[in-house]
């Protein structure tokens, strides 16, 4: 019996290289846009003997890149749902012995958003950046209504908003041209840090005050709190992955336009994600537009190259 004074510890949050792609990969493909993306993040509770509560951010599934009106993201919702009712009846990400509380079930655990490049002309170039590192309002209000909607018996810290980083994007897109000197091989921070410690995203957790009651969701997690992880929703495999590297790749093979022809003969091919939106304008579209379209619940073509960009695989 679990004893109701026993005082537990913050929530900390992993974020696997399929997560940080999705996101990356929707904020990439329509960046030039003005208004921000939108999309739900999945994952599940793994609680440790300390008594923390690590919550896994697993997967995204993105949404729109158009204002989320409330019929649009309810419609979504239901496919997102339904797709994840299926998933557990067909016996796919089973629990674990490991996640001991018997939530180890994918559900949707987050809702997440880039904002939009283009700044409005009301704006200042230093009033821009701040509020780009800020969550949209209609990002904080439904991540608000999601995590009110849930049930009684979830614990706090079990939905998080997560905001794709303009300067981290910003710093894959366009990386610094640094030069590697052999002198520093003694350098006091191992690559293996670098690369666990790169995030495309921040997060945020609802505000306790009562105050910002309104502005929901505007408590940035602090990043001790955070962790980048390779776990698969399974938890069958672990390996360490350079986040950095994949996002680069996965990036740079971003189609410059939406129609930009595929030529399978190529070497790198483009790679494409879908949200909710594309799918709803799929009639008509015939051949692989048409079937990735199809595929914005699970984006099987993101999740691939993801799978395969561990050390020997690529590269």
């Amino acid at each position: 019996m679990t004893n109701p004074h026993k005082q537990h510890h913050p929530t900390t949050y992993a974020l696997t290289t399929l997560s940080q792609t999705k996101m990356a990969l929707h904020a990439s493909r329509h960046g030039t846009a003005s208004a921000p993306v939108h999309g739900v993040l999945l994952g599940f509770r793994r609680p440790s003997p300390d008594g923390d509560r690590r919550l896994v951010l697993a997967d995204a599934v993105p949404i729109c890149h158009e204002a989320p009106t409330k019929p649009l993201v309810e419609a979504a919702l239901r496919l997102v749902e339904g797709y994840l009712d299926n998933v557990r009846r067909g016996g796919k990400n089973d629990k674990t012995e490991e996640d001991g509380d018997g939530d180890g079930d994918v559900k949707i655990v987050g809702w997440y958003t880039a904002n939009a490049h283009v700044p409005s002309a009301a704006t200042t170039e230093s009033d821009t950046a701040e509020k780009r590192e800020m969550p949209n309002i209609p990002a904080m209000k439904i991540a608000s209504s999601m995590s009110e909607s849930r049930p009684r018996d979830h614990l706090e810290g079990d939905f998080v908003l997560a905001l794709v980083s303009t300067p981290a994007w910003t710093s894959i897109v366009n990386p610094p041209n640094n030069t590697h000197d052999d002198d520093d091989d003694d350098d006091n921070h191992p690559a293996e840090e670098i690369i666990d410690d790169f995030r495309i995203c921040h997060l945020f957790e609802r505000s306790k005050s009562a105050a910002a009651a309104a502005a929901s969701f505007t408590h940035p997690v602090p990043s001790s709190r955070i962790s980048t992880s390779n776990d698969p929703p399974d938890g069958n495999s672990r390996h360490r992955v350079d986040v950095r590297r994949v996002l680069s790749e996965a990036l740079a093979r971003v189609p410059l336009t939406s129609l930009e022809a595929y030529h399978p003969e190529e070497k790198t091919p483009p790679l494409r994600i879908y949200d909710y939106v594309d799918h709803v304008s799929n009639f008509g579209v015939d051949g692989a537009e048409g079937l990735g379209r199809r595929d914005w619940l699970e984006n099987r073509a993101v999740a691939s190259f993801v799978d395969d960009f561990d050390v020997g695989k690529m590269g």
